[in-house]
């Protein structure tokens, strides 16, 4: 950047922080301090229709992992290693699960839910993970829709109720 290694650390402290900083920058835009705060999730909180939440945050949240995957598993695995980066991880997993728990409440706004809210939050956080979406689309080589069109799947299954009409719509059968 062209910068001293001191002027790095006087703004961010550590590199553990420079990297929580990138995942920031690639979560919102500036002046946006939580990513829930950003315009697509918004949207999905102004949705009158779970389904369509769900797909709208389905999407996004894909969208959004494509972006910071690659830092965040650096993040992931370097904490088994370190005991600071350990404590910063496990600080991003708290935001996370936070905001997860901001959907479900979006959610359980605009109809039932199959779980309670602390369970539905659970459920969210674990399938929107970074960690799912590497197994998927890294290591299974999904594309980015196909992940969102499983993810949409699949919490609509776990939270919602059967409507009449059936079943949530199902993702293509990739063979899970």
């Amino acid at each position: 950047a062209g910068v001293a290694p001191d002027t790095v650390y006087a703004v961010f402290g550590t590199k553990v922080r420079v990297l929580t900083a990138v995942i920031d920058a690639r979560l919102a835009p500036p002046g946006v301090d939580n990513v829930m705060d950003r315009p697509e999730a918004v949207a999905v909180r102004e949705e009158t229709d779970q389904r369509a939440q769900l797909h709208r945050f389905a999407r996004d949240i894909a969208s959004l992992s494509t972006r910071v995957r690659p830092i965040y598993e650096v993040l992931r695995t370097t904490s088994a290693l370190e005991p600071n980066v350990k404590v910063v991880f496990a600080e991003m997993e708290e935001h996370r699960l936070a905001n997860m728990a901001r959907l479900a409440t979006w959610l359980a706004e605009r109809g039932p839910l199959r779980v309670e809210h602390e369970r539905a939050a659970q459920i969210i956080w674990t399938l929107a993970s970074p960690d799912v979406a590497r197994m998927l689309c890294d290591v299974q080589d999904w594309t980015e829709d196909e992940h969102a069109e499983w993810l949409e799947s699949t919490l609509a299954g776990a939270l919602l109720p059967a409507t009449d009409s059936g079943p949530a719509r199902r993702s293509p059968d990739r063979g899970i």
